[in-house]
């Protein structure tokens, strides 16, 4: 077995394969996943073209010991400690990391105090600051050190009003491990400690920080006399010298001096008629990605993108594909119109798409069109045109991967194109998106195949210097940010895998789902057989005999093939499913037992499948409808 254990982070002695099933048996449970499909999720993080998904699912279905079943998949996987309290350390999981007994670490500041715009509430003020370390940090929050109760999160709010000029703030982070926890003995031995805290640097608030959040009468005042009154003063003014002093509002200050721009969340929406954007995950957005969509279906998907925008949301929207422009408007093609466009109404309108994210006001809206912009092709009547004025709102971006009248391109063998190609390599940087296209731009104009064909070209209205990667903070936020979060899930859930069983042949089919790269309207389904365990123990091999073949209706794209799995060389039948948005409600599934050779069908049984990724939204509209 070649799991092992990495010193770095716990012992030998500690790291045994007792502690570690302990753990597995958790997982297997639920109990740190909180859901029934622990197992799977677990197994899918695992999964790798080497990894057999089905293997995995059928020992742990079957065995008395799934906690040693796992324990020997992740060996064969060269799976070690350590990377298992990365993962768990990464998700924030703290129980499985002590039963291993991971390494403890002092508390550190990796980000000091500082000034953060709050989106929505131009009278709060946000002091954020972070802390590592394990077991992760708890805060305290100081205020010319008195403590302030009740503040115990990274981020501190303030209302303006209740700042006073000049006010020093401080954090204190701290860790620990309790004595009375079951695996506190190890951790204390021969004496250690396991508590640390750190301070700290101080931040003072300034007066540019308040002035931007004054609301009261004061900030209002037209001071048009140099005369100043001063109530209560009886006495002599004659001879009287008043000095008066106060921060010069004025001085001039760069924005990152002043502030961290931050989102409250992420939602992006990528449709695509040609190739998938892999648009880094690593920068926090919701990403819903759709292939090959009907006009009605960009309309549902449109809306429904937009009911996840709001105050303080980045909002980007990414389109691949064909389209046209005429009359100052660009246009995004479906897959359902003619071949000749006829009509403006054939088409979705960008500008349109805008008003509808500008309406929910979010604090970035950036439009990334990669398509052409040349009207020759389309005739369509004047009559037919409708001109989109959008409500205006700052920090607007509109990308175009070429300049009116020219073609965006491709190379054939790349997998994006030309304008992608560039794009991609700075996405996950920290800079202003405009500045970002203008990278672009030089990339494409040092192309040799693309510079004398492809022109891109951006219009912003930028007033503050957002990018893509800005730290996604929603303290404050948090009902709004769960609120999204679970109806993105809920666009992106997978079937349970089921298990229909053949018992005239004494055998059973296994299925189970996977993603397509991160498409929300694909999906790759897996079946595959295998034989009923025999009192004695006994099994035949009806993965070599029989296969298992799913029989979907004629609103699914699919195509299938005979795959195998594994160091066994299981034989299984791998199905891409396309379209998905196209099911509605739930759906009975033909399954048919066949040969494998001949493929003469043995037996049928029936599916019933239901709620897969983005289909979950016909029932939500289903169930706005009945309402």
């Amino acid at each position: 077995m070649s799991f092992s254990c990495s010193g770095s982070d716990c012992s030998d002695e500690n790291c045994s394969r007792h502690s570690f099933a302990d753990v597995g048996q958790g997982l297997l449970c639920g109990q740190i996943y909180g859901d029934g499909s622990a197992q799977m999720k677990l197994l899918c993080q695992l999964s790798s073209e080497e990894f057999d998904i089905s293997e995995a699912m059928i020992l742990l279905n079957n065995s008395s010991s799934p906690t040693e079943q796992l324990l020997q998949l992740l060996g064969k996987q060269g799976k070690c400690v350590n990377d298992f309290l990365n993962y768990c350390h990464n998700a924030g999981v703290r129980e499985p990391q002590l039963i291993l007994h991971r390494k403890f670490e002092h508390v550190k500041i990796v980000r000091q105090p500082q000034v953060v715009e709050h989106q929505t509430e131009p009278n709060t003020l946000l002091i954020a600051c972070l802390a590592s370390g394990f077991p992760y940090p708890n805060y305290q929050w100081y205020c010319n050190s008195t403590l302030l109760k009740g503040e115990a999160a990274n981020v501190l709010s303030l209302r303006v009003e209740c700042v006073s000029q000049g006010a020093v703030y401080y954090c204190v982070a701290s860790n620990e491990i309790p004595e009375d926890e079951i695996w506190s003995s190890f951790y204390y031995r021969n004496g250690k400690s396991c508590c640390s805290a750190v301070k700290s640097d101080e931040i003072r608030v300034r007066s540019n920080f308040l002035q931007r959040s004054i609301s009261g009468s004061l900030a209002s005042q037209e001071f048009t006399s140099s005369s100043l009154n001063i109530e209560g003063f009886t006495g002599d003014p004659s001879g009287l010298k008043l000095k008066v002093a106060c921060d010069s509002f004025l001085s001039e200050s760069t924005e990152s001096e002043e502030q961290e721009l931050i989102a409250i969340d992420k939602v992006a929406l990528i449709i695509s008629n040609s190739q998938y954007l892999h648009m880094g995950k690593l920068l926090g957005f919701k990403t819903v990605t759709l292939s090959d969509l009907t006009l009605a279906e960009m309309r549902t998907i449109v809306a429904e993108y937009c009911t996840l925008l709001g105050s303080g949301v980045y909002a980007v929207l990414y389109f691949v594909g064909h389209g046209f422009e005429a009359n100052g408007q660009c246009y995004l093609i479906p897959i359902d119109a003619a071949q000749r466009v006829q009509s403006f109404n054939e088409c979705l309108c960008t500008e349109e798409v805008l008003s509808m994210m500008q309406e929910k006001s979010p604090a970035m809206s950036v439009i990334l069109l990669d398509i052409c912009r040349t009207p020759d092709n389309f005739e369509v009547p004047i009559d037919d045109f409708v001109r989109y004025k959008s409500r205006v709102n700052r920090n607007t971006v509109i990308g175009y991967a070429t300049s009116f009248g020219e073609g965006a391109y491709e190379v054939v063998g790349e997998p994006n194109g030309m304008f992608m190609k560039y794009l991609k390599k700075y996405l996950q940087l920290r800079k202003p998106v405009p500045e970002i296209l203008t990278l672009v731009m030089r990339d494409l104009e040092n192309d040799i195949q693309a510079k004398r064909v492809q022109f891109p070209e951006v219009r912003t209205n930028m007033s503050k210097l957002r990018s893509l990667a800005d730290p996604l903070i929603f303290d404050g936020h948090t009902a709004t940010y769960d609120l999204r979060t679970y109806r993105w899930q809920q666009l992106h859930q997978l079937p349970e895998p089921m298990k229909i069983t053949f018992s005239s042949l004494g055998v059973f089919a296994l299925i189970w789902f996977d993603f397509h790269g991160y498409f929300s309207n694909m999906a790759i389904v897996y079946t595959s057989v295998l034989s009923i365990p025999t009192e004695s123990g006994e099994q035949t091999n009806a993965e070599h005999e029989y296969v298992a073949m799913l029989i979907l209706p004629d609103i699914f794209d699919s195509a299938s093939a005979v795959i195998t799995l594994g160091e066994n060389s299981r034989t299984a039948v791998k199905t891409l499913v396309k379209n998905l948005q196209r099911l509605t409600g739930t759906v009975e599934l033909q399954l048919q037992l066949q040969e494998l050779e001949g493929r003469k069908v043995k037996s049928v049984a029936t599916v019933v499948l239901s709620h897969i990724l983005i289909s979950k939204l016909n029932d939500t509209a289903d169930a706005d409808c009945a309402r």
